[in-house]
């Protein structure tokens, strides 16, 4: 969670987020995510939806963001 915080510090036009790791994943802007990842956010945590971030990578069609996912091991 703190590295949740430091996050959404440096990218505020998410603090309505519920998920920030989810919202990063559906985000064309792939530098969110790779300092979700660099900061050591779980993964595999589950959003709302109860989907892993790199399901709503996918549906999102923001593909580069998958293969960040799972390059930093995203099931």
């Amino acid at each position: 969670v703190e590295a949740e915080d430091l996050a959404r510090k440096r990218f505020p036009q998410f603090l309505n987020q519920t998920s920030t790791l989810h919202a990063a994943a559906r985000n064309p802007n792939s530098t969110f995510l790779e300092t979700l990842l660099a900061l050591g956010l779980d993964v595999n945590s589950r959003g709302d939806s109860a989907r892993p971030a790199l399901i709503d990578a996918s549906l999102g069609n923001r593909f580069d963001n998958a293969r960040l996912l799972i390059e930093h091991g995203a099931d």
